[in-house]
């Protein structure tokens, strides 16, 4: 049996359908876990009446292709099984989370250092931050300790 021009064509495009199906089956049905990472550190924030002040930053960075809604963000000490401080619009300085995050943006909250403290936070000691979205997925930040002016201060860098 000789193989024509048209039987080969239509060989390799059976192959190329079947290999597009699958690819488009494999997307279906894998898990979509959103992209997403939380991070934490702490910034100057200049202010034109009060000059400038250090505060707290917490970041949710959306790297995925879909639309995420953050429902919840939040503050803890390592190794410990519940949340120390729920950050909500009563103590944060500005927020855009909770709400939606674009896909390749993210969500900021910047609230002071004392909120921490006034939770019984020891700021010595790594901390970590937490945001809860709307599918009850939670994402956690690497443990970080923040570095404030006022620790430097109090603990000068040996050496």
């Amino acid at each position: 049996m000789k193989v024509t021009t048209p039987d080969a064509i239509a060989g390799y495009a059976a192959v190329v359908a079947t290999a597009a199906l699958g690819w488009q089956v494999w997307n279906a049905t894998r898990p979509h876990r959103p992209d997403i990472n939380v991070g934490l550190d702490v910034v100057l924030l200049r202010d034109p009446d009060l000059g400038g002040r250090l505060v707290c930053r917490l970041v949710v960075r959306n790297r995925g292709s879909h639309r995420i809604r953050v429902e919840q963000v939040a503050i803890r000490m390592p190794g410990r099984p519940f949340i120390d401080v729920d950050l909500t619009e009563d103590n944060t300085i500005h927020a855009t989370v909770p709400g939606a995050v674009e896909p390749s943006d993210a969500g900021i909250v910047l609230f002071r250092p004392e909120v921490l403290r006034e939770a019984g936070v020891d700021l010595r000691r790594p901390v970590e931050a937490y945001a809860q979205l709307s599918t009850q997925e939670g994402f956690w930040s690497p443990a970080t300790r923040l570095r404030l002016i006022e620790d430097a201060e109090e603990h000068p860098a040996e050496g």
